[in-house]
């Protein structure tokens, strides 16, 4: 199994790459990025696992899946 972390400023076109690699390669298992922060328009839920503070307090307490953690 290959890790890839495709990191880069906000706007440098991650989500277009990250698109077009997961046409080529649709059996691609992807794991969100954990954030407490507002969903943005249009926004899916392929890049990001949205929760509320007191969930990601709860998660990170007691390690329930958070890839830090493990």
């Amino acid at each position: 199994m290959q890790h890839i972390n495709l990191s880069g400023y906000p706007g440098a076109g991650k989500t277009t790459i990250f698109s077009l690699f997961l046409e080529k390669y649709p059996e691609t298992v992807v794991v969100p990025k954990v954030t407490t922060r507002l969903r943005r328009p249009n926004e899916g839920d392929l890049e990001y696992l949205f929760l509320t503070q007191k969930e990601f307090k709860y998660k990170e307490a007691f390690s329930a899946g958070l890839i830090e953690n493990l």
